[in-house]
């Protein structure tokens, strides 16, 4: 059986990927403990616990865009300029559900994210 183009789906289905990462998104929501967000006392700058350790990673918001430091995020807006990773999907589900997120001084990671580049 031969199958036609539109069968096959890319290996990077952008609509296919954000549903992933929505789901994901959700979980971290039903999840959430008091260390899991944060958000900077000074700026709109937001940390995510990361998942496979005790770090963070930090989300800002740029104008209309949102900016994350993990992996996922960094490898796929080559790809496409709109992508969101499940930590920028988990801010704006908490945003738009007007979830109160506990405030913090996030200097230190902030320090931390400039040296390191």
């Amino acid at each position: 059986m031969t199958k036609n183009n539109n069968d096959i789906k890319s290996v990077y289905d952008p609509k296919l990927q954000y549903n992933k990462r929505l789901e994901s998104a959700k979980k971290m929501f039903d999840k959430m403990d008091k260390d899991t967000v944060f958000a900077d006392k000074k700026s709109t700058f937001f940390a995510v616990k990361a998942s496979k350790d005790n770090g963070y990673y930090s989300i800002k918001q740029n104008n209309d865009n949102w900016l994350c430091n993990c992996f996922d995020y960094v490898h796929y807006i080559e790809l496409n300029p709109k992508h969101e990773c499940k930590h920028i999907i988990f801010i704006k589900l908490l945003v738009d559900k007007k979830q109160k997120i506990p405030l913090k001084d996030l200097t230190p990671l902030l320090d931390k994210e400039i040296n390191e580049k």
